[in-house]
């Protein structure tokens, strides 16, 4: 457009010299002096303009909304005016809000949010941000381009899971039922004195107030890391359930690691999954603040179809924690499945199984391992 601008200055301009009227060399004049203030204001305008994501990577859990927000900046002396944005949406409909209208005065700048429902779990490009600028005549545009791009890291669906691991290291976050796991830090109440009770425990100061021994009471609290085997391995599922059985296994697994972080637990999660970037299986050890990198990699894992991972599982809980809780999550094992309960029990870890597909007899099974056992719900999507 801007090139075709300059062409029609040219011609008016080769008008004015050559023209044997003289209104109409006026005329020519006049129109090229205002097409020529046309390009200085496309231009200034152009010069002027700044795009930015305030949020380069928006995390949402699968089904909810995320809110996009593009800062536009006019730093020039002219007022924007009827410009178009749009901002690029790879798989996502926007309903149109990504496609608005735009009037900035000089020297300000607009907020621009609209909302996108993430129905896919993974990793989604957005962008990039373009803003086509009109001149005040209506006659030319230019179209400018943001080159910074963001993400859109869609988790798998939360489902409502509870985090009692039963036992763990004492002191901690969690409650706890043993009377050997009293934290200090927490004061509970006061007793009268029993026999047997620590000398440490007798509160002196209430004992001079009452005359008799009173002991101090205190809640009881652990730590149990926790640790998460994510077993998705394609051709132990149904081929007609594949798709559906995987998604509600990662789902469970992204919802324990949530619920465990709230908890202030350390997570870890190890898979035979891959990962789309490095090809390579997914392997984090427990530790604090590891939520954020499970749930991205989460986000874009894909099923495994050449390995099955147990010597992964194996080594995971070789370097577990002691007294961890771990929970194998995924379709019946069998006697691998057992080997990885017996090696949770010799590090004193408690062991979960939350499965999917499994039959009555696989049940029957997994009972006699004496071994928490949660069904996974499914529902077609």
């Amino acid at each position: 457009m801007k090139y075709r601008g300059r062409l029609l200055i040219l011609f008016l301009i080769l008008i004015a010299f050559f023209a044997p009227l003289s209104l109409l060399r006026t005329l020519a004049l006049f129109g090229a002096f205002l097409l020529f203030l046309n390009l200085l204001y496309l231009f200034f305008l152009e010069q002027g303009l700044r795009i930015r994501r305030k949020d380069p990577i928006v995390r949402i859990y699968k089904n909810q909304l995320a809110r996009i927000e593009l800062e536009i900046q006019n730093r020039s002396w002219f007022p924007m005016l009827a410009a178009v944005l749009s901002d690029g949406i790879s798989t996502f409909d926007a309903h149109g809000q990504n496609r608005q209208k735009l009037d900035i005065l000089p020297k300000s700048k607009r907020i621009i949010q609209y909302a996108l429902r993430g129905t896919e779990r993974g990793r989604w490009e957005l962008g990039p941000v373009r803003i086509e600028l009109r001149d005040f005549l209506g006659m030319q545009s230019v179209t400018v381009e943001s080159p910074e791009r963001g993400h859109l890291v869609v988790y798998p669906a939360m489902v409502p899971l509870s985090f009692h691991p039963g036992d763990g290291s004492p002191v901690g976050e969690l409650p706890s039922p043993f009377r050997i796991h009293e934290d200090p830090g927490r004061f509970r109440s006061l007793r009268e004195y029993q026999v047997g009770d620590d000398l440490r425990r007798i509160n002196w100061k209430s004992t001079a107030h009452v005359g008799k021994l009173i002991a101090t009471e205190y809640e009881s609290s652990m730590d149990s890391p926790l640790l998460v085997i994510l077993n998705i391995y394609g051709p132990s599922f149904p081929l007609k359930e594949r798709y559906l059985y995987t998604e509600w296994a990662i789902s469970y697994g992204a919802s324990l690691v949530s619920t465990a972080t709230m908890a202030g637990q350390m997570t870890g999660l190890v898979s035979n999954g891959l990962l789309p970037d490095r090809e390579e299986r997914l392997y984090i050890p427990p530790a604090h603040e590891s939520a954020t990198p499970i749930l991205d990699s989460l986000a874009s894992l894909r099923i495994s179809e050449d390995d099955e991972g147990w010597d992964l599982f194996h080594r995971a809980l070789v370097e577990v924690p002691y007294r961890a809780h771990v929970a194998y999550v995924g379709v019946f094992g069998g006697e691998k499945l057992q080997e990885l309960v017996l090696l949770s029990r010799r590090k004193g870890c408690t062991f979960a199984v939350y499965i999917v597909g499994a039959t009555a007899e696989n049940l029957r099974e997994l009972h006699q391992w004496q071994v928490p056992v949660v069904e996974m719900e499914y529902e077609n999507e």
